[in-house]
């Protein structure tokens, strides 16, 4: 499984702080979940935790749309970041941060999640792999996704054919 080790959840819902962290453990994502309900603890926790990846609320009370991931990406414009909020008007999505996002989960669909973040997590894992061996041919590229996605169960059919 995926070595996940710190999530940084900003959602002020206790009801969807609680599901989103249900959702995660029963897929088998046992990482250490850091929930920040505003503004002052998200400030706090985005500096001395090192999270592997993001969950954001979009409307957080105490922050303008923007303003959690504006924070985030200058701290750390590496880390993946997975938008986990409400319907959201297209209008609004495309003017907004959730257009530079990773991946968004609509909460009405949080049984999507784990194998989002697992998507994400793993793609930050093939880009890291992909700077350090920058002189693999793409064969051996694909190769070397294929077997982390195999070993960490999640199956992609799209990234998966031709390469067995």
């Amino acid at each position: 499984m995926l070595e996940i080790k710190n999530i940084l959840l900003l959602e002020d819902s206790e009801a969807d702080q609680i599901m989103i962290k249900r959702h995660l453990l029963n897929a088998g994502i046992f990482a250490n979940i850091i929930v920040c309900d505003n503004k002052d603890s998200f400030n706090r926790n985005i500096k001395n935790l090192k999270p592997d990846l993001v969950l954001l609320d979009y409307h957080v009370p105490g922050f303008n749309y923007n303003e959690a991931f504006n924070i985030l990406k200058k701290i750390n414009p590496n880390i993946p970041v997975i938008y986990v909020t409400g319907v959201i008007p297209i209008n609004i999505a495309s003017q907004t941060s959730l257009v530079d996002a990773d991946a968004y989960v609509i909460k009405d669909n949080l049984s999507d999640l784990p194998l989002v973040v697992q998507s994400v997590y793993l793609h930050k894992i093939a880009e890291n792999d992909k700077k350090k061996s920058t002189n693999l041919d793409e064969e051996d590229k694909r190769k070397r996704l294929l077997e982390l996605m195999r070993n960490n169960k999640i199956f992609m059919g799209f990234l998966n054919n031709g390469l067995e």
